[in-house]
């Protein structure tokens, strides 16, 4: 079994580091952001073998193999075409304190994090607040409330079924969730990883600049930020 929790620029080389001729991987278990990763891997690998999934937690590296969990929660969502074969795996994570769902839609799983995390990522750069200051700030606020709305416009056209008011609900209960000091330095982290995974992902046709007006305007900055 192989997880995979590389940055996206990150994964090309750690394919290429794998040896061609090693035992065979009966399971790869990607955990990186965005949708392309997927295709990538699916093309590397046999399809069955990649089960797509997403983890959400809080955590901070304070030095090499010194890694923090901030966050009182760890969700662990998987492909349910991995269920059989990781389903021992996610009764151990279930004993340390994991939440871990298997779900049927794959583009739902992945969705369900991009369309949180990009709008806030993105937001976050263009205004330079934490979520704190964008949420006490009534334009900010709504400029964020509107990229996840755009957000969510997309993932639906593309087939996921994510609900806009939950993901607002969710950001708003972080501020409670995550310890203050960590704020800021966690939404600087999401920003350099989120932005271009974004740029990418909601490019999903030629009309984002008519469908997403406040994304399209934010993501050529974000790209380069």
């Amino acid at each position: 079994m192989l997880w995979i929790a590389v940055k996206a620029h990150q994964l090309v080389p750690a394919l290429n580091a794998i040896p061609s001729h090693g035992p065979r991987i009966a399971t790869i278990v990607p955990l990186l952001n965005g949708m392309e990763h997927v295709k990538l891997l699916r093309s590397r690998f046999d399809h069955d073998r990649v089960v797509p999934a997403t983890i959400s937690v809080e955590s901070e590296r304070l030095a090499p193999g010194r890694d923090v969990q901030r966050s009182a929660f760890v969700r662990l969502a998987l492909s349910v075409t991995g269920e059989h074969r990781l389903e021992s795996v996610a009764a151990r994570l279930r004993q340390s304190g994991f939440s871990c769902e298997f779900q049927a839609n794959e583009k739902t799983i992945l969705w369900s994090k991009l369309a949180f995390l990009a709008p806030f990522a993105l937001t976050g750069t263009a205004s330079d607040k934490d979520e704190q200051g964008i949420f006490a700030d009534p334009a900010w606020r709504g400029r964020l409330e509107c990229a996840v709305g755009e957000a969510c416009a997309v993932a639906t056209a593309n087939g996921a079924a994510v609900d806009r008011e939950k993901i607002l609900a969710t950001l708003e209960s972080l501020l409670q969730l995550c310890e203050p000091p960590c704020r800021r330095m966690c939404q600087l982290a999401v920003c350099r990883s989120s932005t271009q995974s974004a740029a990418r992902s909601f490019a999903v046709d030629g009309t984002m600049d008519s469908t997403c007006p406040q994304l399209a305007n934010w993501l050529p900055e974000s790209k380069n930020a």
